[in-house]
Protein backbone atom coordinates (compact mmCIF):
# COMPACT_ATOMS: atom_id res chain seq x y z
CA UNK A 1 0.00 0.00 0.00
CA UNK A 2 1.39 3.33 -0.63
CA UNK A 3 1.07 6.75 0.60
CA UNK A 4 -1.52 8.85 -0.19
CA UNK A 5 -3.54 11.55 0.62
CA UNK A 6 -3.04 11.40 3.61
CA UNK A 7 -3.09 7.92 5.01
CA UNK A 8 0.07 6.43 6.01
CA UNK A 9 1.13 2.51 5.99
CA UNK A 10 2.40 1.52 8.76
CA UNK A 11 3.59 -2.31 8.70
CA UNK A 12 3.11 -4.49 12.15
CA UNK A 13 5.58 -6.91 13.27
CA UNK A 14 3.82 -9.39 11.11
CA UNK A 15 3.85 -7.69 8.14
CA UNK A 16 0.39 -7.17 7.69
CA UNK A 17 -0.46 -3.31 6.73
CA UNK A 18 -2.15 -0.91 8.69
CA UNK A 19 -3.47 2.41 7.41
CA UNK A 20 -3.36 5.15 9.98
CA UNK A 21 -5.46 8.56 9.09
CA UNK A 22 -3.69 11.73 9.76
CA UNK A 23 -5.98 13.86 11.86
CA UNK A 24 -6.73 17.37 11.00
CA UNK A 25 -5.21 20.09 13.89
CA UNK A 26 -9.12 20.77 14.53
CA UNK A 27 -10.24 17.70 14.78
CA UNK A 28 -7.48 16.24 17.20
CA UNK A 29 -8.73 19.06 19.63
CA UNK A 30 -12.35 17.95 19.54
CA UNK A 31 -10.86 14.54 20.38
CA UNK A 32 -8.78 16.19 23.18
CA UNK A 33 -11.55 18.13 24.46
CA UNK A 34 -13.93 14.59 24.38
CA UNK A 35 -11.31 12.77 26.49
CA UNK A 36 -10.95 15.27 28.58
CA UNK A 37 -14.68 15.58 29.53
CA UNK A 38 -15.00 11.75 29.46
CA UNK A 39 -12.64 12.48 32.51
CA UNK A 40 -14.58 15.32 34.48
CA UNK A 41 -17.79 12.58 33.57
CA UNK A 42 -16.49 10.32 35.39
CA UNK A 43 -16.93 12.18 38.74
CA UNK A 44 -20.94 11.87 37.89
CA UNK A 45 -20.28 8.09 37.67
CA UNK A 46 -21.96 7.44 40.87
CA UNK A 47 -24.76 9.66 40.41
CA UNK A 48 -28.12 8.23 40.28
CA UNK A 49 -29.60 10.76 37.82
CA UNK A 50 -29.20 8.62 33.76
CA UNK A 51 -26.45 11.37 32.06
CA UNK A 52 -24.49 10.96 29.01
CA UNK A 53 -22.39 12.47 26.32
CA UNK A 54 -22.58 12.72 23.07
CA UNK A 55 -19.89 13.80 20.00
CA UNK A 56 -20.54 16.62 17.58
CA UNK A 57 -21.54 13.59 14.73
CA UNK A 58 -24.26 12.24 16.75
CA UNK A 59 -22.37 9.27 18.59
CA UNK A 60 -22.98 8.72 22.35
CA UNK A 61 -19.17 8.57 24.02
CA UNK A 62 -20.17 7.76 27.63
CA UNK A 63 -22.74 7.08 29.68
CA UNK A 64 -23.16 6.51 33.62
CA UNK A 65 -24.25 3.65 35.23
CA UNK A 66 -27.63 4.72 35.74
CA UNK A 67 -28.28 5.42 32.12
CA UNK A 68 -26.71 2.03 31.29
CA UNK A 69 -29.38 0.31 33.63
CA UNK A 70 -32.41 2.57 32.01
CA UNK A 71 -31.45 1.74 28.10
CA UNK A 72 -28.43 -0.65 28.09
CA UNK A 73 -25.07 -0.26 26.88
CA UNK A 74 -25.51 2.30 24.10
CA UNK A 75 -21.76 3.73 24.42
CA UNK A 76 -20.38 4.19 20.55
CA UNK A 77 -23.66 4.31 18.84
CA UNK A 78 -25.94 7.30 17.58
CA UNK A 79 -27.99 8.62 20.16
CA UNK A 80 -31.17 8.46 17.70
CA UNK A 81 -30.54 4.57 18.04
CA UNK A 82 -32.37 4.80 22.01
CA UNK A 83 -34.89 7.43 20.64
CA UNK A 84 -38.21 6.19 19.66
CA UNK A 85 -38.85 5.99 15.51
CA UNK A 86 -41.46 8.49 16.27
CA UNK A 87 -39.61 11.10 17.90
CA UNK A 88 -35.65 10.57 16.16
CA UNK A 89 -36.85 14.26 13.72
CA UNK A 90 -37.31 15.85 16.86
CA UNK A 91 -34.64 14.70 18.83
CA UNK A 92 -32.31 15.63 15.55
CA UNK A 93 -33.61 19.07 15.32
CA UNK A 94 -32.78 19.96 18.92
CA UNK A 95 -29.14 18.30 18.64
CA UNK A 96 -28.66 20.24 15.70
CA UNK A 97 -29.77 23.31 17.26
CA UNK A 98 -27.29 23.20 20.00
CA UNK A 99 -25.01 22.53 17.76
CA UNK A 100 -25.38 25.30 15.70
CA UNK A 101 -25.18 27.33 19.05
CA UNK A 102 -28.70 28.75 18.53
CA UNK A 103 -29.96 27.58 22.04
CA UNK A 104 -28.40 27.66 25.41
CA UNK A 105 -30.20 24.12 26.75
CA UNK A 106 -33.43 21.73 26.08
CA UNK A 107 -35.70 20.47 28.28
CA UNK A 108 -38.29 18.14 26.51
CA UNK A 109 -39.94 15.02 27.06
CA UNK A 110 -38.96 12.10 24.77
CA UNK A 111 -39.26 8.70 24.44
CA UNK A 112 -36.53 6.01 24.65
CA UNK A 113 -36.28 2.25 23.41
CA UNK A 114 -34.39 0.24 25.43
CA UNK A 115 -31.86 -2.90 24.54
CA UNK A 116 -35.12 -4.99 24.85
CA UNK A 117 -37.33 -2.63 22.81
CA UNK A 118 -39.38 -1.58 26.00
CA UNK A 119 -40.58 2.12 25.51
CA UNK A 120 -39.50 4.84 28.27
CA UNK A 121 -40.90 8.05 28.43
CA UNK A 122 -38.74 10.78 30.28
CA UNK A 123 -37.89 14.29 29.77
CA UNK A 124 -33.73 14.83 29.02
CA UNK A 125 -32.16 18.25 30.02
CA UNK A 126 -29.58 19.03 28.20
CA UNK A 127 -26.48 21.52 27.53
CA UNK A 128 -24.09 22.25 24.45
CA UNK A 129 -20.28 21.87 25.53
CA UNK A 130 -18.28 24.12 23.79
CA UNK A 131 -14.38 25.05 23.55
CA UNK A 132 -14.44 28.76 22.77
CA UNK A 133 -16.71 29.19 20.09
CA UNK A 134 -17.02 25.98 18.89
CA UNK A 135 -19.71 23.10 20.17
CA UNK A 136 -17.31 20.00 20.61
CA UNK A 137 -20.52 17.64 22.32
CA UNK A 138 -23.92 17.53 24.10
CA UNK A 139 -24.11 16.86 27.76
CA UNK A 140 -27.59 15.72 29.22
CA UNK A 141 -29.36 14.29 31.83
CA UNK A 142 -32.71 12.27 32.10
CA UNK A 143 -35.08 13.08 34.52
CA UNK A 144 -38.99 12.32 34.94
CA UNK A 145 -38.55 8.40 34.23
CA UNK A 146 -41.87 7.02 33.36
CA UNK A 147 -41.81 3.39 35.04
CA UNK A 148 -44.75 2.59 32.80
CA UNK A 149 -44.32 1.33 29.39
CA UNK A 150 -45.97 3.33 26.82
CA UNK A 151 -48.14 1.57 24.42
CA UNK A 152 -46.91 1.37 20.65
CA UNK A 153 -48.02 3.61 18.41
CA UNK A 154 -51.48 2.26 16.52
CA UNK A 155 -50.41 0.35 13.74
CA UNK A 156 -52.92 1.17 10.36
CA UNK A 157 -54.21 -2.37 9.64
CA UNK A 158 -55.85 -3.67 6.71
CA UNK A 159 -59.09 -5.49 7.62
CA UNK A 160 -57.36 -8.23 6.45
CA UNK A 161 -54.20 -7.65 8.36
CA UNK A 162 -56.27 -7.40 11.37
CA UNK A 163 -57.48 -10.60 11.21
CA UNK A 164 -54.40 -12.51 11.17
Amino acid sequence: MSECDGFQPRVRADGVEQVTDVVSDGLAAQVELLGDLRRRAAALEHINIPSYLIDPAGVIRWINPAARRLVGDVEHRQFTSVVAPEETRRARELFARKLLGNVDSTDSPVVLVDDQGARIAVEISSVPLTRGDHVVGVFGQVSDVIEEPQPHPELHLTPRQAEV
